[in-house]
């Protein structure tokens, strides 16, 4: 019997896997429970993490849900393999793509450290908030306006 829930198990990560690269939110969520639900985040050295496909911004919530449970448990990881660190490449290759994505993750991760501050180690997150701003400023594409490069700089406190 366990050795079919096992499989079972198995074989429903497969699945997620694939279609967390069609960007399907019930994949990633299901991924991100089985993370919680283990309270391990070890990804095959030979594959990449499957979350690290993820690069919608519709999966914002989701994501911002995993990182608070990491803050607030004690997950089994590989030293030079964090949960946290994955989660943040993920979040500035999203915000990158668009200035809504910058600002929406921005914001949310501003208002992310605000709420759960009491957690050990959150607010070193502001270090990664400034890097996703320094990123957007050299990787976003589009040619700004000076008066939009202004006005973005501004926003961002520079």
């Amino acid at each position: 019997m366990k050795q079919n829930i096992k499989k079972d198990t198995e074989f429903a990560l497969i699945s997620a896997e694939l279609l967390i690269k069609k960007q399907e939110l019930k994949a990633i969520r299901y991924h991100c429970n089985h993370i919680k639900k283990t309270k391990t985040y070890k990804p095959d050295h030979f594959k990449k993490c499957p979350l690290c496909d993820v690069n919608t911004i519709k999966a914002l919530s989701i994501l911002l849900d995993l990182l608070k449970f990491y803050y607030s448990n004690k997950i089994q990881e590989e030293e030079f393999n964090r949960l946290n660190t994955a989660i943040i490449e993920i979040l500035k290759k999203i915000a990158i793509q668009n200035i809504k994505n910058f600002k929406r993750i921005v914001k949310s991760l501003k208002k992310f450290v605000k709420k759960n501050s009491k957690l050990k180690n959150v607010n070193f997150l502001n270090i990664y908030i400034d890097e996703i701003e320094k990123l957007f400023f050299i990787e976003y594409k589009k040619p700004l306006s000076i008066t939009e490069a202004i006005k973005l700089a501004n926003e961002a406190g520079f």
